[in-house]
C-alpha cells in the first residue's frame, strides 16, 4: 500500500510543481534592484518539488501498516485547525491568530 501512496503523493507534487512554474514564469517587476528578479524563487521552488515528486514515483517502497484507529480523524483536525489559523491571521493578524492557534496547541 505505501508504494501506491508513494506514487499518488509524488504525482500530486508534481502537479503543484507545474502549477507552481506556470505562474511564476509570469512574474515580472517592474524595477529591480537585483539581476535575479522575482521569477527565480517560485521556479527553483518548482524545480525542488518536481524532483522530490520524481524521485517519490520512481522509488521502490516497502509496505506498511495502515494507520491506527483515531489518527486519520486526528490528522484530519489537525489540517481544519491550520486552515483556520490560515483564515484567523488574514482577518485578526499575526499576534491575536498565533496567540489562539498556541492556545488551542496547548490544551492538548
Amino acid at each position: 500500500m505505501m508504494v501506491f501512496n508513494d506514487r499518488v503523493l509524488g504525482a500530486a507534487a508534481l502537479v503543484v510543481a507545474v502549477v507552481l512554474a506556470w505562474y511564476g514564469h509570469d512574474l515580472i517587476a517592474p524595477f529591480a534592484y537585483e539581476p535575479v528578479g522575482p521569477r527565480v524563487f517560485p521556479m527553483l521552488v518548482a524545480v525542488t518539488i518536481a524532483l522530490c515528486g520524481v524521485r517519490l514515483m520512481v522509488k521502490r517502497g516497502t509496505a506498511t501498516a495502515a494507520n491506527p484507529p483515531g489518527a486519520s480523524a486526528r490528522i484530519a483536525l489537525m489540517v481544519a485547525v491550520m486552515a483556520g489559523y490560515s483564515v484567523a491571521f488574514q482577518w485578526l493578524g499575526f499576534v491575536i491568530a498565533t496567540t489562539i492557534m498556541a492556545a488551542h496547541g496547548s490544551r492538548g
